[in-house]
């Protein structure tokens, strides 16, 4: 249910402020970050970890 609202609500931003717009706001990167964590079986500790191994 998570993923299904993600995507409609990724939808509505991307209508809401431009398909440029969109794309300088990082929200693909911050989707691909976000959605492995909420998909494993066990939780990391501190969800910023894995945005930190990202830089």
């Amino acid at each position: 249910m998570v993923l299904e609202v993600l995507d409609e609500e990724l939808a509505k931003i991307k209508e809401a402020v431009g398909e440029q717009a969109d794309e300088s706001r990082r929200y693909a990167e911050a989707t691909a970050l976000f959605k492995p964590l909420i998909e494993q079986d066990d939780f990391v500790a501190f969800l910023t970890l894995p945005g930190y191994e990202k830089d």
